[in-house]
């Protein structure tokens, strides 16, 4: 897994362009409750009040420009031989037209740049036009055709948000909607303290380990698996209502473990020094946990598992109480008694801040995506 080399490139030419030492891009400061940024929806009118600015000479303006000169410099060229310009049936210009509008596509990009570095237009709009175009390159050559008339950050954005989107199914329910809130301020703080390039390595370092191979397969099975966990109160503590919560609680706290590994990862790095991941990946879940309870933005997440109850399921099942309706838990001397209820309510807590968790990806891409336009589309002091 490896982040978009594009939004890497856009990043540093847009924190190049505002002055950032490093190239880097980030939160103005100035923004006030930033730990919620992408949780408003002010952000999103702000945006949409913003809005992509008008398309600067777009490839149907070329058009009409050319389409304009060619009668005068046909003459221009045929005149010193004595020759009168020829007539032009409506098949052969429609066939000019898509030849010229083919290869304006091609050129526009040219054009602009010869434009700007002459100084015959104007710079800012055109390096946006650059960068646009870029992005509409990349869609295009991963098979999506972005409309002419839209504006190809415009469509990222719509993008972002999508994917970004909490699932309605679980927003409802205040395990997810907790640990969502988690993650979007922890994706918030990570933009506003760090400048790209550094968390950028950094997530690159942990793309190219064995971990992450490990993660992006264990979230394509997590669909099916969900699907097997139980959504309703037992009645009664049996032997079949014990291991499927145990199964359950075994996965949760897996796909848990990873995603804290990552994000105390992230946390570690400096404004200067991008994390290394080989400081992370042979650490202790207990070593996770005593790292993130010592950060006011990661304790949150510690509380959200026991690590007891973990160990005692890795290594064996637990012991039940039927008459009481209580189970215990042993792990290395240590005991936890839980009831029926709080063995599922813990069990359903853990696997929906997990599925909260495992969304950090979208939630993060959609914080960069609104930075970066910010910055594009503020209109310059």
């Amino acid at each position: 897994m490896r982040w978009n080399p594009l939004i890497s490139v856009l990043c540093e030419t847009v924190g190049s362009q505002n002055g950032n030492s490093g190239q880097m891009l980030r939160v103005s400061p100035s923004d006030p409750d930033l730990a919620s940024l992408s949780e408003r929806e002010e952000d999103m009118e702000e945006l949409r009040a913003l809005g992509p600015p008008p398309r600067y000479a777009s490839t149907e303006e070329l058009e009409k420009i050319f389409i304009g000169a060619i009668p005068a410099l046909a003459t221009q060229l045929l005149s010193p031989f004595g020759k009168r310009t020829p007539r032009i049936t409506r098949k052969e210009k429609a066939r000019l037209h898509r030849k010229l509008r083919r290869l304006l596509a091609v050129t526009r990009p040219y054009l602009l740049a010869l434009g700007a570095l002459k100084g015959q237009l104007d710079a800012k709009q055109c390096e946006y036009a650059l960068l646009e175009g870029l992005l509409r390159e990349q869609y295009k050559a991963g098979g999506v055709r972005i409309p002419e008339r839209q504006d190809a950050f415009e469509f990222q954005l719509k993008l972002a948000t999508k994917a970004a989107r909490p699932n309605r199914y679980l927003e409802r329910l205040p395990p997810y909607s907790d640990a969502r809130g988690l993650v979007e301020k922890f994706a918030a703080h990570l933009v506003q303290t760090l400048p790209w390039p550094t968390l950028d390595q950094s997530l690159n370092d942990w793309a190219r380990s064995m971990e992450a191979t490990k993660f992006l397969h264990f979230i394509g099975q997590w669909p099916t698996l969900t699907r097997q966990f139980r959504t309703e109160q037992p009645r009664r503590l049996t032997q079949k209502v014990a291991r499927d919560l145990a199964e359950e609680y075994r996965l949760s706290s897996a796909l848990f473990e990873q995603c804290l590994r990552l994000l105390v990862h992230l946390l570690s790095a400096a404004p200067s020094k991008p994390a290394s991941w080989s400081t992370v990946t042979a650490k202790s879940l207990y070593q996770l946990l005593q790292q993130a309870e010592r950060n006011d933005q990661l304790k949150s997440f510690a509380a959200l598992i026991d690590r007891h109850v973990r160990n005692s399921l890795a290594h064996g099942v637990p012991q039940l109480f039927p008459d009481s309706r209580q189970v215990r838990f042993d792990a290395r001397g240590e005991g936890v008694t839980w009831t029926l209820q709080e063995f599922f309510d813990n069990t359903r807590g853990l696997t929906l801040a997990a599925c909260a968790m495992e969304e950090f990806f979208p939630i993060l891409q959609l914080q960069l995506t609104r930075c970066l336009l910010m910055s594009l589309w503020r209109p310059s002091a």
